[in-house]
């Protein structure tokens, strides 16, 4: 009986055949949120409370409004170790090359901008 332990492991390994299929499933997913132009945000701010990361992107929306209208914002925690935890304000979503032209615009206004992948 102690014998029969032994085949269980050759019948596991087809398990890992569907693993690469899984991995050949990811791109065609990358590639219609690239085709629908929203595959990039605009890290604006990064500030040390959610508080103050809110009232950075108001204070932002107010003094740019031609800039920054019509994006939403996220609100990204980022724990950057012995820094501390930092919250990093984020416009978008906009395609790649509406983000490179409003953070032109932006660092035309001395302000910070970096075009991150959502």
């Amino acid at each position: 009986a102690p014998r029969a332990a032994p085949p269980p492991p050759p019948a596991s390994a087809p398990r890992p055949a569907p693993a690469p299929a899984q991995t050949a499933a990811l791109p065609p997913p990358t590639a219609p949120s690239a085709s629908s132009g929203g595959g990039f945000r605009l890290q604006i701010a990064s500030v040390k409370s959610e508080e103050g990361a809110r009232a950075e992107f108001q204070r932002l929306q107010r003094r740019y409004p031609e800039i920054l209208s019509g994006l939403s914002v996220n609100y990204v925690r980022a724990d950057l170790g012995d820094k501390g935890i930092y919250y990093r304000v984020q416009a978008g979503p906009v395609d790649e090359a509406r983000a490179s032209s409003i953070c032109s615009s932006l660092k035309a206004q001395s302000v910070g901008c970096i075009i991150v992948r959502q």
